[in-house]
């Protein structure tokens, strides 16, 4: 009949035009895929998924990279598997079926490799299931073993004049000794050591079997925690140090998206076309606010903060833009997050491999600002800026007074000497004040050669006049730290000048990454208390501060 002909036609036609669109869209697959994971992933996404959702895209649950692992698993092309881990909180579950899928690529042969900015308990314990674990030279293993927190605030209501009064079944039902109680009870306390126990057991085991310690060396390792990246590798606790930049050489093969499999990752290896018509363009990045890890984030009444992610983004634009000739980073931050400013050290870096960058320095650009700042070609810097604050602070807050005046009592179960690093229950012990002041040593030691590499100068030189010292711009050009005074006309006429576009016209362009808003702070807040994202794993320095101050 006419009308089969013509379905049997249609469909001929569809089938054809189908794998000439593979054939076309599909480039050779990676040998290497990649897979961000950027917090937690749900268990599993409900209702129906369009066909054409994946597997484009990425993995949008633990079921999606299952599946995805398996696939990857059984493809002769493929060498391995990098999962880049960009955000913590997983929860215990989800890091037992990442680790799951971990061994399963590595039984079919395959090589897993993790790479990471700040690793913490939870997270090392899924790392350390990889064949490799590789860390960002600014980064940091936070391995300091369990702690577990036991507040009652009975004495303070009681002083308030609230008498709680609190109905239990079950001796061990010791929810309402928060209330109630001046103390823990036995049973609250027995129950609370087990846990520890539990939590450093498993941690202990993921360490002792995925780095091929026993398990001596990994109580010794934990009580010696946190790390710095290089002192982790020191430590065998990782394998090498990175940035993310730096995977693809040092796996030798091509990357691509775990969540495409077959989708080449275009927008990372292929060059922005050039622009053929107009003037030539000068980008201009800000670096503007206390610099934190992440994206840059804007909120009312408290100011605004500049993420390493953002500006990575925006310096990539800008290296990748084949009309930019130039960019002027413009810096205005006090610092911030040592570990984010190492990244912007890097991206900086990265950019001025490719075209001139000059960096200017408006009213104050210290400490995390002049870190990445020192990358630049050329330092212009507004005459009444401050700058400098070559160094590295963190504190530690003992509120121990506090609680005793409210009538708080907390007490620590700790497994590792360092597990309550930076809990303001009590006074800094002395082996964790050691343990901060290596660290600390380091990141000064690092920020201190990157300045000297930046502006060509001894490093002794450099350690002479830094100390933490801020300087107002035109004595920081005397000790060469700028290369010279002017206003924002001054840095755009030194890029041009670097670049050699001549007296003509030249285009301005502020590029900049995506930022979150109060919005979607607020979505993001709204999804913790309905549970909809995992608690950040027990134990580890949850008030650790690596905040940098120019005074």
């Amino acid at each position: 009949m006419p009308w089969r002909l013509l379905f049997n036609l249609a469909t001929a036609v569809l089938v054809t035009w189908r794998n000439l669109l593979r054939a076309v869209l599909r480039p050779r697959l990676a040998e290497w895929l990649v897979v961000d994971l950027d917090g937690p992933l749900p268990a599993r996404v409900g209702g129906r998924r369009s066909p054409w959702a994946w597997p484009r895209g990425a993995p949008r649950s633990l079921s999606d990279l299952a599946e995805l692992c398996r696939r990857a698993a059984a493809h002769a092309g493929v060498k391995g598997v990098v999962f880049r881990l960009r955000g913590g909180g997983l929860g215990g579950a989800r890091v037992d079926e990442l680790r799951a899928a971990f061994a399963a690529l590595r039984a079919a042969g395959k090589e897993v490799v993790v790479h990471a900015e700040a690793l913490g308990n939870g997270d090392y314990r899924l790392a350390a299931a990889a064949s490799r674990v590789l860390l960002v030279p600014g980064g940091r293993l936070g391995l300091t073993g369990v702690a577990a927190r036991s507040t009652t605030v009975g004495r303070g209501l009681r002083q308030l004049g609230i008498q709680p009064e609190v109905v239990r079944a079950g001796s061990y039902k010791s929810a309402g000794e928060l209330f109630a109680n001046d103390e823990p009870s036995p049973e609250a306390r027995q129950v609370t050591g087990e846990l520890a126990d539990g939590f450093y057991a498993l941690l202990a085991q993921a360490v002792a079997e995925g780095r091929n310690l026993s398990r001596e060396a990994v109580a010794a390792a934990i009580d010696e925690g946190p790390y710095t990246a290089r002192g982790a590798v020191a430590a065998k606790l990782a394998d090498g140090v990175a940035y993310w930049d730096e995977i693809p050489a040092l796996l030798g093969g091509r990357l691509a998206p775990l969540g495409a499999l077959a989708f080449a990752d275009r927008e990372a290896f292929r060059p922005r076309r050039s622009r053929r018509r107009g003037p030539p363009r000068i980008a201009v990045v800000s670096l503007d606010g206390t610099i934190v890890s992440g994206r840059s984030r804007r909120a009312p009444f408290v100011g605004g903060t500049c993420g390493d992610r953002t500006l990575g983004e925006a310096l990539a634009h800008a290296r990748r833009d084949e009309s930019i000739s130039a960019v002027v980073l413009h810096v205005r931050s006090r610092g911030g997050s040592a570990l984010a400013s190492d990244q912007m050290w890097r991206e900086v870096q990265r950019c001025a491999a490719k075209k001139p960058v000059v960096a200017f320095l408006e009213e104050v650009a210290a400490s995390g600002g002049y870190y990445a700042a020192c990358a630049a070609h050329e330092i212009v810097a507004e005459p009444t800026c401050l700058t400098g604050s070559i160094g590295v602070i963190t504190a530690h807050f003992d509120a121990s007074g506090l609680f005793a005046r409210l009538g708080v009592r907390r007490e620590l179960t700790v497994r590792g000497k360092n597990a309550a690093l930076g809990d303001p229950a009590g006074p800094l012990p002395e082996h964790a004040r050691a343990a901060l002041v290596r660290e600390i040593s380091e990141t000064y030691e690092a920020f201190l050669a990157r300045v000297a590499e930046g502006r060509k100068l001894p490093l002794e030189e450099v350690r002479s006049v830094a100390e933490g010292r801020v300087y107002l711009a035109p004595r920081a050009l005397q000790l060469r730290l700028v290369d010279s005074l002017g206003l924002f006309d001054a840095a755009v006429a030194r890029a041009r000048a670097l670049a050699k576009l001549g007296d003509g016209e030249v285009e301005l362009v502020a590029i900049e990454g995506r930022r979150v808003g109060v919005l979607a702070q607020l979505r993001r807040l709204r999804a913790f208390t309905a549970g909809e994202v995992a608690a950040p794993a027990l134990g580890g320095p949850l008030a650790y501060c690596d905040a940098e101050l120019p005074w």
